[in-house]
């Protein structure tokens, strides 16, 4: 950094000094020169000394990937810091290490071959960052393309009759299974759950004879139960005695 400043200041002095005479103001001049570049040395450098270099910093739950040209140097953890500025070439990459959750929908088909509306969601999170950047460029495409076969797979194997009381066991059963694969991608499945069920019902029946008029007395009987109790009784009351007093007045 002297010579850098001797440099620039030289020809500057010298330049001036041209139209002088005499070895006394050039060497006089020489040792200002020196002077100078000497005290703009060390200005600089207690500059860089009092001020601090800057950092990026890293939250909890996330961690600073430090790459160049594509190669990983270094992970940075969160809570913590990377110093600024890189090196040339290099690049800081963010990564949410948190929980992450994906809410899908689709139709199934079932065993009896009928279709289903379904949904539901699936919460992971990286547990191996350097496995999870390593072996694939979308692993969480991947591992959703097996949660998404594996339902395929479980739905296909009940009838839409038993499929309500087969939903729990279906998704614990796909949460086993693609878990043990996500683990090569260094994710961990920790929740598969259904948000929505539409399944059909049974197809509408026609009533048979006497079923309809057997129905409505059935809810005129109801009716009458919810009203007020005097009316009840009275109604009870004209039903017993009103075929004696129709006797008795003949």
């Amino acid at each position: 950094m002297l010579v850098l400043a001797a440099a620039i200041l030289w020809p500057i002095l010298i330049s001036i000094a041209s139209s002088a005479e005499g070895q006394i103001i050039n060497a006089l001049l020489g040792a200002i020169c020196f002077v100078a570049a000497l005290l703009f040395g060390l200005a600089v450098f207690t500059a860089l000394k009092v001020v601090p270099p800057s950092t990026h910093q890293v939250p909890q739950g996330h961690a600073a990937v430090i790459t160049k040209q594509r190669r990983r140097l270094d992970i940075v953890f969160g809570p913590g810091e990377v110093r600024l500025p890189l090196r040339d070439g290099e690049e800081i990459t963010l990564e949410d290490l948190r929980d992450r959750h994906s809410d899908l929908q689709g139709e199934y088909t079932t065993l009896d071959n009928q279709r289903v509306k379904l949904g539901w969601q699936w919460i992971c999170h990286i547990f191996d960052l350097a496995r999870y950047l390593d072996q694939a460029a979308e692993p969480r495409a991947i591992v959703e393309g097996i949660l998404q076969a594996k339902m395929l797979y479980h739905v296909a194997r009940h009838t839409r009759k038993d499929l309500t009381g087969k939903l729990e066991e279906i998704a614990k059963a796909i949460l086993i299974e693609s878990r043990q694969q996500a683990i090569h991608y260094g994710i961990d499945v920790v929740v598969v759950s259904f948000t929505l069920v539409d399944i059909p019902g049974d197809p509408p029946k026609s009533p048979r004879p006497g079923e309809a008029k057997a129905e409505r007395m059935r809810n005129l009987d109801a009716v009458v139960k919810e009203a007020n109790p005097r009316t009840v009784l009275h109604i009870e009351r004209l039903s017993k005695f009103g075929p004696s007093r129709e006797q008795s007045s003949k």
